[in-house]
C-alpha cells in the first residue's frame, strides 16, 4: 500500500503541480518563495519516486542496514522467475527504464553542464580580449552595435556590458542595470537554471520539470530586479529595460531576459507582498 501511495504522490506531483504553482498570483509578488516552490515540486516528486523504491525494498527485509542485499535477492529472485512469470516481466521492464532513465540523465548532463560550461569559457577568452574597466576587473566594456548587458558565471563572475549599453542609458540607469547583473552573481542564479534545465532535458515529458525550467527563468530575473531596485530607482531599471530588449547571448544571464515584457510594468508599481 505504502507503495502506491509514494507512487501516486510522485505522479500527481509530477504532473498536476506546475498547475497549482503556476496559477499562484503570489509568485511574481514574492518570485523567492516562488523558485523555491517549484524547485520543491521538483525535489517531492523525485524524493516520492526514489521513496517508492526503497520501500519496495524495505518490504523484503525488517533490518534497514540490509537493504542493499535485500535488493540484490529480490532482483535476482524476479530475473529468475522466482516470483512468478509477472514479477520476471516487471524487473526486466525496471531494468529498461533504469538504464534508460540513467542515459538520459547522463545525456543532459552533458548537454546542460558541460556545454554550458564550454560556452561560458570561450565567452571569458574573448571578453579577455576586450578592455576591462580601469580598477573593476569583473567588469567589461564590449564593443557591440546592441546595448547588452549580461553576466557571465565564473571565478570571477563577469559582468559585461556594451558601449551603445552605455550610450544609451543614464548613469541611474546603467547603475540599476550592474546591481541587477550582480544580483544574479550573489543569488547563484545560474545554479538554479542549470538544474531545472538538467530535468528538463532529461524527461522532457514530465509537465513538472518543463514548467519548473521556464518559470524559474522567469522568476531569478524578477529576484534579481528586487535586489537591484533596494538601492536603485524603480522607475530607472524599468527604462534601462525596455532599452535593452535585445537577445542574451548562450550561457549568460541578462537583465534583459525571462519576462522582459511583464518586467518594465511590475517595476514602476510593485504588488503589495
Amino acid at each position: 500500500m505504502t507503495v502506491l501511495v509514494l507512487v501516486g504522490i510522485a505522479a500527481a506531483v509530477a504532473v498536476a503541480a506546475h498547475r497549482v504553482v503556476g496559477r499562484g498570483g503570489w509568485v511574481s509578488r514574492a518570485p523567492r518563495l516562488g523558485v523555491l516552490a517549484w524547485l520543491a515540486s521538483a525535489a517531492a516528486a523525485i524524493t516520492a519516486a526514489a521513496a517508492a523504491g526503497v520501500a519496495v525494498v524495505g518490504h523484503e527485509t525488517s533490518a534497514p542496514r540490509a537493504w542493499v542485499d535485500a535488493l540484490w535477492r529480490l532482483c535476482l529472485a524476479a530475473f529468475a522467475g522466482g516470483h512468478g512469470r509477472a514479477a520476471q516481466a516487471a524487473a526486466l521492464s525496471a531494468s529498461v527504464l533504469l538504464a534508460v532513465g540513467a542515459g538520459r540523465l547522463a545525456t543532459a548532463s552533458w548537454q546542460v553542464v558541460a556545454v554550458a560550461a564550454r560556452q561560458r569559457r570561450e565567452h571569458r577568452a574573448m571578453l579577455r580580449l576586450a578592455d576591462p574597466v580601469a580598477g573593476d576587473r569583473e567588469l567589461t566594456v564590449l564593443v557591440h552595435p546592441e546595448p547588452v548587458a549580461y553576466v557571465v558565471a565564473g571565478r570571477p563572475a563577469r559582468v559585461v556590458v556594451s558601449t551603445t549599453a552605455l550610450a544609451a542609458l543614464s548613469e541611474a540607469e546603467l547603475a540599476a542595470v550592474l546591481a541587477h547583473e550582480r544580483a544574479h552573481v550573489a543569488g547563484r542564479h545560474h545554479w538554479l537554471l542549470g538544474m531545472t534545465a538538467l530535468l528538463r532535458r532529461a524527461f522532457p515529458g514530465v509537465p513538472l520539470f518543463t514548467h519548473a525550467a521556464r518559470q524559474t527563468a522567469r522568476l531569478v530575473e524578477m529576484c534579481a530586479d528586487d535586489a537591484a531596485t533596494r538601492t536603485h530607482s524603480r522607475l530607472a531599471l524599468a527604462r534601462a529595460l525596455v532599452a535593452m530588449a535585445v537577445p542574451t547571448p548562450a550561457g549568460a544571464l541578462s537583465a534583459a531576459g525571462g519576462g522582459a515584457a511583464e518586467r518594465p510594468r511590475r517595476l514602476p508599481a510593485p504588488p503589495p507582498p
